[in-house]
């Protein structure tokens, strides 16, 4: 681990988790040894890996295929094989679900929703934003290998207004999941929030990351042409899943952990219209 990887890594986990958890992060890292919430998510992964061979077990996208190499969000690949990775953003998916319609998947990373949801025919089509190249490169064949045909996926880099605007003006109904790390803040001003006002938008708040007045910002501005509602995910019950009986208490809860240093939430805007 470089030290400049170090001093960055520092830098996001004490914004996330605190100054003390940050340390001893990183001194693992610089010495190679793995904490303790570290070996227990990976022994749940790989016990899971084996049992179901990277096909999503229960939930919403049962039977979708999962990469053997994971680009991003290895860590929560427990989750996502027993279906509950961001669970309540699926289902959500799912409820709103346009057969004919268009998914804008901004910040797709390796295409879990859009291929999941193509996969289960909730729209016509998906149009995905990821800003890396390896992960644009992920999300085609993570199409392919669950036979979502290449004319229903189109991938792009980093999203930009304009192009949303354009697209969004092309149909008339759809869903917009946007997930950027922070940067939902500036992107979704006033102006494309008009343009998309006919669609639902989901987006993710990271807060940790920006100015929390940017929340308050944000929804007054959405609030002009949406109806808009938090979203939390709720509680998991280990007990539910079988597979997971042969492990201790806490190694069975990191297989829902995505490991975040505090509780996240999502927005929903309804269009008034609808």
């Amino acid at each position: 681990m470089m030290l400049t990887d170090a001093f960055q890594t520092l830098r996001r986990v004490q914004r996330k988790e605190g100054a003390r958890v940050a340390v001893v992060r990183v001194l693992q890292k610089l010495l190679g040894v793995p904490g303790e919430i570290t070996a227990g998510r990976e022994a749940v992964n790989q016990h899971l890996s084996k049992l179901y061979g990277h096909t999503v077990a229960h939930g919403v996208f049962k039977d979708m295929r999962l990469s053997k190499e994971q680009w991003w969000g290895g860590s929560y690949l427990a989750s996502k094989l027993l279906g509950t990775y961001e669970q309540h953003i699926a289902e959500h998916l799912e409820r709103l679900a346009e057969p004919d319609g268009v998914l804008i998947d901004i910040g797709a990373a390796d295409g879990y929703f859009a291929v999941g949801c193509l996969r289960r025919g909730f729209f016509a089509r998906a149009v995905c934003f990821e800003i890396a190249a390896a992960g644009r490169q992920k999300i085609l064949e993570n199409a392919k290998q669950n036979t979502v045909s290449e004319d229903k996926i189109t991938v792009h880099g980093a999203a930009d207004r304009d192009q949303i605007r354009s697209i969004a003006a092309e149909i008339p109904r759809g869903v917009i999941l946007c997930d950027i790390e922070g940067a939902e803040f500036d992107l979704l001003d006033t102006d494309l929030l008009q343009a998309c006002q006919h669609l639902h938008i989901i987006v993710e708040l990271h807060d940790w990351s920006a100015d929390r007045a940017d929340r308050a910002q944000l929804v007054k501005r959405a609030e002009a042409f949406f109806t808009v509602e938090t979203l939390r995910s709720g509680a998991v019950a280990p007990e539910m899943f079988p597979e997971l009986f042969g492990f201790r208490d806490d190694y069975r809860m990191l297989a829902f952990s995505e490991g975040r240093g505090e509780m996240g939430d999502w927005l929903l805007m309804s269009p008034r219209s609808a």
